[in-house]
């Protein structure tokens, strides 16, 4: 990833919004990858920079939940445009890896760290939790031979999300739980999505089942309800 030079600060604040530069790169596109979260992308889909919008009002002790989610937001759109790379590998770790290029390109105070093996966690500097993700990876077993009855794939998915709203996120007030799953042909996307979980269109007709779990005992004014599709178009 590109060093990001004296010309441009690596983090610009303005009344309306917060814009984050990953690399010095001249953006090709910008996409919002969810509600007031918009994404910088290279000619070659690698993320730039991200520009999170809000107001006065919702910015007031969210800064740094926000910068979670944006970073984790624009790690995970990374993944949607270069699956091809990371096919059969655990997504958590792809996601990992890139979240830490975008903290390190901007000197966040943010930490990221595995959680189980499907999952990650960030953390403020005081080790405070700001955001827990599981990540599940669905083959085509009809293609390998091995099928699996749909329902039952649906019903990891909504336990996954349960984990997340009855476990993680009770135990780390403010904390917002990320539900990812992979459908790598689409084969699940006939089935009913899990609340609040929402299925998202992925490059080369691949679809992924994302949930957005609010924090509990917490409200970010700021925080989208679902992702929108990452396809580049």
């Amino acid at each position: 990833m590109s060093t990001v030079t004296k010309r441009f600060p690596k983090i610009s604040r303005h009344p309306e919004a917060m814009m984050l530069r990953f690399a010095d790169r001249r953006p090709k596109v910008s996409l919002e990858i969810a509600d007031n979260f918009i994404a910088d992308f290279s000619a070659d889909n690698d993320i730039t920079g991200l520009e999170i919008l809000w107001d006065d009002a919702d910015r007031a002790g969210a800064e740094t939940a926000a910068q979670a989610f944006g970073v984790f937001g624009s790690a995970l759109a990374w993944l949607g445009c270069h699956y091809d790379q990371w096919s059969g590998e655990k997504m958590g770790g792809a996601v990992l890896r890139k979240a830490k290029q975008f903290i390190s390109a901007v000197d966040l105070q943010l930490r990221v760290t595995a959680s189980g093996p499907n999952g990650l966690t960030i953390a403020d500097a005081d080790g405070r939790l700001l955001l827990g993700a599981d990540f599940q990876y669905h083959p085509s077993h009809a293609i390998i031979g091995d099928y699996t009855d749909p329902a039952a794939q649906m019903e990891e998915i909504r336990s996954a999300i349960d984990h997340l709203s009855q476990n993680v996120l009770p135990a780390n007030c403010g904390a917002i739980g990320i539900a990812a799953a992979v459908d790598e042909f689409s084969l699940l996307r006939r089935q009913q999505p899990i609340e609040p979980g929402r299925w998202n269109e992925w490059p080369k007709s691949r679809a992924a089942h994302l949930a957005i779990i609010p924090p509990r005992d917490c409200s970010y004014p700021w925080l989208p309800k679902h992702f929108l599709d990452f396809r580049i178009r």
